[in-house]
């Protein structure tokens, strides 16, 4: 599966908050992008801090779409937060088992950027191959 990060408050130390959740609940075998820093896209903010992650689950969708969203609110997140631009942490599914997930983040060239950076490594025995960054144009956001 692949998830992205983003973070546009206290943005550093909540990327190394959410990688040692990350790894706390789904074990040491995520590989981690890059991070980087982009505009905000859509809301008048500071920049964010961004990444993507790799790694495989038992779990299913429902259950590590939980974990993630607990993590942001470990992080900080606020409804009301949100509503002011604020967003201490966004972790949103991208692609899991072959279901490709937020269409409008595959089409930005940054998130392309750094799957790119992904492709060929090797996660829990599972090679991480995001050759289908071209065949998800035609998915809906879901």
């Amino acid at each position: 599966m692949l998830i992205s990060i983003g973070s546009n408050h206290l943005a550093p130390a909540h990327m190394e908050q959410v990688k040692d959740l990350l790894t706390e609940v789904f074990g040491d075998n995520i590989l981690f992008s890059s991070v980087i820093q982009t505009q905000a896209v859509g809301i008048d903010s500071p920049d964010f801090l961004n990444c993507v992650a790799a790694f495989t689950t038992p779990l299913d969708y429902t259950h590590v779409r939980n974990h993630l969203k607990h993590m942001e609110t470990v992080c900080g997140n606020t409804p009301a937060k949100r509503r002011h631009n604020q967003v201490e942490m966004d972790i949103d599914i991208l692609s899991f088992d072959g279901q490709h997930y937020h269409q409008k983040d595959w089409d930005r060239d940054y998130i392309q950027g750094l799957v790119k950076e992904l492709e060929g490594h090797e996660v829990q025995d599972s090679t991480c191959s995001f050759n289908s960054i071209n065949n998800h144009k035609n998915k809906r956001d879901k």
